[in-house]
């Protein structure tokens, strides 16, 4: 069965709220779903993705959508039970927390992974952009030696590689937001239309 695209950023409420819903909700859809993240690609990675003919589809937005969205995100958190505790960003890296991701090879870790960084994100007002955050995060599921190995994997050429192929796919599948998910062909964009996502993977043939 054909896996199901789920374009994410831990640096987006929206895909944070996405997420939670997908893992809470037992909406049906979680072991088809394929995390892939999406960034304002910069430095080596902005330079391997444009070799290779793409570029990030991400435009910056206004202060009065900024604005907008802080409102918005509080009363959805608010509606599902969370209390936010917002970060303040200063010098993010966010290819950081998402190289962590991409280079580890256990799916249950991958995940477990990915949850706890929004949580602590969000809920907990942490800065995740950080090689040491993410090397205490991963000291849950695995041994110093393999916390290691997977730090130096995601530092190295591994985690580069891998940025720059998920920053191309998304650019090949025309991602300009997250969160954004996709059926074969049907794009869907925004939180609010996990609903009609889910309904349209439950529907189409996905052989």
């Amino acid at each position: 069965m054909a896996k199901l695209k789920c374009y994410f950023s831990l640096r987006s409420p929206y895909s944070w709220l996405a997420m939670k819903r997908l893992a809470d909700n037992e909406l049906g859809v979680e072991s088809q779903l394929e995390y892939l993240p999406f960034i304002e690609s910069s430095g080596e990675v902005n330079k391997r993705l444009e070799a290779k003919g793409g570029e990030c589809l991400y435009r910056t937005m206004s202060k009065e959508k900024h604005l907008y969205i802080l409102g918005d995100i509080k009363r959805q958190a608010r509606e599902m039970g969370l209390i936010l505790k917002w970060p303040v960003d200063v010098d993010a890296d966010w290819s950081i927390p998402h190289q962590v991701f991409l280079v580890i090879e256990d799916a249950a870790i991958k995940q477990s992974f990915l949850m706890q960084c929004a949580d602590e994100r969000f809920l907990r007002g942490k800065n995740i952009f950080d090689w040491s955050i993410c090397e205490t995060l991963l000291t849950q599921w695995l041994d110093e030696s393999a916390v290691a190995r997977v730090i130096e994997d995601a530092k190295g050429e591994k985690g580069l590689s891998l940025m720059t192929e998920s920053c191309y796919q998304a650019y090949r599948d025309g991602v300009f937001g997250v969160p954004f998910f996709i059926v074969k062909r049907e794009k869907f964009w925004g939180n609010d239309r996990l609903e009609r996502f889910i309904s349209h993977s439950q529907t189409m043939d996905l052989i």
